[in-house]
């Protein structure tokens, strides 16, 4: 087994008799302030990606998880993260919502550590380099999965500060069944 891998299981592991909340939902749909086509467009990132996967497809394109190096497009990153606050834009139509994994909620506070508004929480996520990376893990789960993580919030914040990039990389063969942990073929 890879030491990432490994990493990414004992992160999960040692934080699993913490419970501090239990979430109900195992994602969101939040507004993107200007609309999907514009933030992708402010990264450079063209034709924006669909919906069902915009956020998790920013993040993989904004932000390198092998080896931690900076992207053209995770400078644009650094570039939107200022302009969020500077710019006024329309508020968000229907067609402007995407999905999150896990809720606003579960992001304030396992990862960011503050209250951060749905409207902002994309930026947020794209704007940090571990948070993308968590993200993008956490899009190749399956719902009993984050539900798991939901449940589990301090597992989510062991996640995002000493494994985001392995996560990234590795968070597709994580399943959680049962409160077991193992590989996607041990419950097939």
């Amino acid at each position: 087994m890879p030491r990432a891998t490994l990493l990414v299981y004992l992160t999960i592991a040692a934080a699993l008799p913490l419970r501090l909340t239990a979430a109900g939902a195992v994602s969101e749909d939040v507004p993107v302030p200007g609309g999907t086509v514009n933030m992708a467009q402010s990264l450079g990132i063209a034709p924006s990606p669909d919906r069902a996967r915009f956020v998790a497809e920013l993040a993989r394109l904004t932000h390198q998880s092998a080896d931690g190096k900076q992207t053209t497009r995770a400078k644009a990153a650094s570039l939107l993260r200022r302009a969020v606050g500077d710019v006024a834009v329309p508020g968000p139509s229907a067609a402007d919502t995407v999905p999150i994994p896990l809720t606003v909620s579960v992001w304030s506070d396992a990862v960011f550590h503050r209250r951060v508004a749905p409207e902002a929480i994309v930026a947020a996520i794209i704007a940090d380099s571990r948070a993308a990376h968590l993200c993008y893990g956490l899009s190749a789960l399956d719902d009993e999965t984050l539900q798991f993580l939901a449940d589990h919030p301090a597992a989510v914040t062991q996640l995002y500060e000493r494994g985001a990039a392995a996560f990234a990389a590795f968070g597709d063969s994580l399943r959680i069944h049962g409160n077991r942990v193992g590989f996607p073929a041990l419950f097939a």
